[in-house]
């Protein structure tokens, strides 16, 4: 014999006081456990002209070629409106209070503001020393040098033009007058 839970409506509540399914499980040779009554509620829709009923719970011991005669009793009796028997019984845990977990601060500890990063050029003899594994072959080690020496390299500050030795700044301007207005002819 297994344990079942068998819930049920019925309309009336002195339908209740007549046990219309304590009976039909006795018929069915069954022993009742325990058994609950939740009181009249309001159904989610209609059945017949139905819209409220009182629910009502059994746990009960079964044999298992007993469950379909008991199913079928309580669909053929008038006085249940609705039924459901399910194997075993549904014994709810403990409901845990949800506390949420307070936090100093957004950042974790340690962290350091993007603003204070900074990133600083290797110089070139660590740049060039790329050790190459039998994973990795020579062409991506060679690509690795290339990328690194083109994000590393610095271009050089603009410098004044060199002087040309022995001529002097008003000469050096006299000249580049001269080519401006040869420019300027074509």
């Amino acid at each position: 014999m297994e344990k079942y839970e068998i819930t049920y409506l019925v309309a009336d509540e002195s339908v209740l006081a007549g046990k219309p399914v304590e009976k039909a499980i006795e018929k069915a040779e069954g022993k009742i456990v325990s058994a609950k009554v939740w009181g009249q509620k309001e159904l989610a829709y209609p059945i017949g002209k139905v819209k409220s009923a009182f629910y009502a719970t059994i746990v009960a011991e079964l044999d298992g070629a007993a469950i379909a005669g008991l199913d079928r009793a309580l669909r053929l009796n008038p006085l249940v409106i609705r039924a459901l028997i399910v194997k075993g019984v549904y014994e709810p845990k403990p409901i845990v209070e949800y506390r949420p977990v307070k936090r100093e601060t957004l950042e974790p500890k340690g962290a350091v503001a993007i603003s204070e990063i900074k990133v600083a050029a290797k110089p070139e003899a660590e740049r060039k020393e790329i050790k190459v594994t039998p994973e990795k072959p020579v062409k991506t080690a060679e690509k690795a040098v290339a990328s690194l020496e083109k994000v590393t390299a610095r271009k050089p500050a603009a410098k004044p033009a060199k002087k040309a030795e022995g001529i002097s700044d008003e000469e050096r301007l006299a000249q580049l007058e001269g080519k401006l207005k040869e420019l300027l002819k074509e």
